[in-house]
């Protein structure tokens, strides 16, 4: 045998040695074996695939260097996917929101009502509005704010003092009060006021009795108004002593 036929020889041994350890899948369990290029293009290839879909979403969400996730765009969770918190206190998983449940409901803060602990807190910078379509499109913001009014034809009981010329009632409001520092009253039709079985201040049952001057102050925790009417006339009044009021008056906070 040739020197040239004893190294092709060796060559041809190597050569079928090494390719019987190569392997032409990702599914070998060996450690022995190498894998093909071919492999090598496949893998590549599904990274490319991988990276071209992460890409949009690298896009859109990043974590800051507080560890906050912050996300360029809606989040859309469909199926059961609620919302859920960890409380430091107890480490239990609870609900903060769903999205929409299988009877369409939303819901904020289940987790603390069912936990029967922890409050729900909404913040805003402006108004918080609630609104329904019960009917029709309607929109409430559920407090009394700096600028509102409104009108009231309200029948109730006062009392009549300052030497006949005051009388004094209260009117309960139907929401809170907030950043609101004063309030004001201002005339509407007017009043009609009687006191043992006398219409006072001028007014009848068709004429409303016009006051020349208002008091106006918050009850204690905001909840109703004491508003005092001045009068002029005073014919048939009995001071320091109880009436019925009809007030047909504007109230407006500032």
């Amino acid at each position: 045998m040739t020197l040239k036929q004893t190294l092709s020889s060796i060559i041809n041994y190597i050569s079928a040695k090494v390719h019987g350890m190569i392997v032409d899948n990702c599914t070998s369990t060996s450690t022995q074996m190498m894998l093909s290029a071919n492999q090598g293009k496949v893998l590549n290839d599904k990274i490319s695939t991988i990276n071209s879909n992460l890409n949009p979403l690298i896009d859109k969400i990043s974590i800051d260097s507080d560890g906050q996730v912050k996300v360029n765009n809606a989040i859309l969770l469909t199926g059961d996917n609620d919302i859920w918190g960890i409380k430091p206190s107890t480490g239990a998983k609870t609900m903060a929101f769903e999205p929409q449940s299988s009877a369409g409901n939303t819901t904020i803060g289940w987790g603390n009502f069912s936990a029967g602990s922890g409050d729900t807190n909404i913040y805003a910078g402006g108004n918080i509005n609630l609104c329904s379509k019960l009917g029709s499109s309607y929109s409430l913001v559920p407090y009394y704010k700096p600028g509102d009014s409104f009108a009231i034809d309200i029948y109730t009981a006062g009392f009549i003092t300052n030497a006949g010329t005051e009388t004094w009632f209260t009117v309960p409001l139907d929401k809170p009060v907030m950043g609101v520092n004063s309030v004001s009253v201002t005339t509407g039709n007017g009043f009609q006021i009687r006191q043992h079985g006398n219409y006072q201040y001028g007014s009848t049952a068709g004429v409303c009795a016009k006051p020349t001057k208002y008091y106006a102050s918050f009850i204690p925790g905001k909840i109703g108004i004491n508003v005092g009417a001045v009068f002029n006339n005073t014919t048939n009044t009995v001071n320091n002593n109880p009436c019925g009021v009809r007030a047909m008056i504007t109230i407006k906070f500032s």
